[in-house]
């Protein structure tokens, strides 16, 4: 079987993750992947969609395990780019999967893709109408679409346990936001500081570039 190279590619949101695919994909005999979904096909998922699993592997570093091993392993990421070298999976959601990621593909580079604080608040959501690329969390009181509804089952939240669930439900979209950022910067940061082979980026030196 060959076994083809991968790396993935992580973000705190709302830091061009499509465009970079897209960039990614257009290079020779490389396959990028936004989300599971192929740059020249995005109404068809080509690796195994995740956006149910990744809010409860937050918590569960199990369950993360196995999310990578039953949908991101060498054989599902090389089925989805049989003519390709290199396969990149660029995803937002790849977050709370980084360390299992880096268990199960030991020798894969990661790259975190970080935002501040402020433009990533700024962006993070839509006030009016359907937000279809939503990263973070809407005002409570917006009414929300299927697809929307459907992308909050899997959205990051405090654990049960913690102070911020328990003042959860008087935070604004925004205090959820400031909250969303931290706690995704700070468990990213942790883990490029651990792994070996994680490297990072700021979104803004991306732009200026």
């Amino acid at each position: 079987m060959v076994r083809r190279r991968v790396a993935f590619i992580a973000s705190t949101g709302r830091t061009a993750t499509m465009s970079m695919a897209t960039t990614l994909d257009s290079l020779p005999r490389v396959a990028a992947f936004h989300e599971g979904h192929h740059p020249g096909d995005p109404p068809t998922p080509h690796l195994p969609l995740i956006n149910l699993q990744n809010g409860p592997a937050w918590h569960d570093e199990e369950l993360a395990n196995r999310t990578v091993v039953e949908r991101r392993d060498d054989a599902t990421l090389g089925a989805a780019a049989p003519g390709a070298d290199l396969v990149v999976d660029v995803a937002f959601y790849n977050a709370p999967l980084l360390g299992a990621l880096a268990r199960q593909h030991p020798t894969a580079p990661l790259l975190v893709v970080f935002r501040r604080c402020e433009t990533f608040v700024r962006s993070a959501t839509i006030v009016d109408g359907e937000d279809r690329q939503p990263a973070g969390w809407p005002e409570p009181a917006k009414t929300l679409t299927d697809r929307e509804r459907f992308v909050e089952l899997g959205r990051l939240r405090p654990h049960p346990s913690s102070a911020a669930a328990a003042a959860w439900p008087t935070w604004s979209g925004v205090q959820r936001n400031i909250w969303l950022w931290h706690a995704v910067n700070s468990r990213l940061t942790a883990l490029v500081d651990e792994l070996p082979q994680a490297a990072s980026v700021f979104f803004e030196q991306l732009a200026a570039d």
